[in-house]
């Protein structure tokens, strides 16, 4: 990723397979974003995550193994689900429900994931962000391995470079 950048959604997406290995597209991008490194998020910190989320999307581990996670239709989702990381998944937000959605507001992260937009909420989950007895490490573990890609350096004046 860092010299040879990332596909889009659109170029590269989701198809799953029942073996866990994904197909590589052979590289044809015509732009790509490059990154420098990224930057670890502290750990199992809920405000430390929402601090990094308000300034750009994160990457996050998450436990996608339960039938409840892979069956995720509507709503805030809080399980049941292990800790044990098997996804990477993109917080994109977070939010709190109001009450004509659950009588008592809900806090939650808003989760991109890549299994397409048939999956979830177009493509997306709302998972609890702070729930009476979830583990340290979050529902499914999202606060266990979080990180954000980071840019320093310049190209023609914008982070994007076009391949000839």
């Amino acid at each position: 990723m860092q010299s040879g950048g990332i596909e889009t959604d659109a170029k590269y997406p989701y198809v799953g397979h029942e073996d866990g290995h994904c197909s590589v597209p052979k590289p044809n991008r015509d732009t790509v974003v490059t990154i420098d490194g990224y930057k670890q998020v502290a750990p199992n910190a809920v405000v430390a995550l929402e601090q990094a989320v308000a300034a750009q999307p994160v990457v996050v581990g998450v436990d996608s193994n339960s039938t409840a996670f892979q069956r995720y239709g509507r709503g805030v989702f809080v399980g049941p689900c292990g800790t044990n990381l098997d996804h990477e998944m993109t917080v994109v937000g977070y939010g709190t429900t109001d009450k004509h959605e659950y009588k008592t507001p809900i806090k939650y992260w808003i989760v991109k994931n890549s299994w397409g937009a048939n999956w979830g909420e177009n493509g997306y989950i709302r998972i609890a962000r702070e729930v009476r007895g979830q583990p340290k490490e979050g529902i499914c573990g999202i606060l266990k391995d979080a990180s954000y890609p980071v840019k320093f350096s310049r190209k023609g004046g914008n982070d994007i470079m076009k391949r000839n």
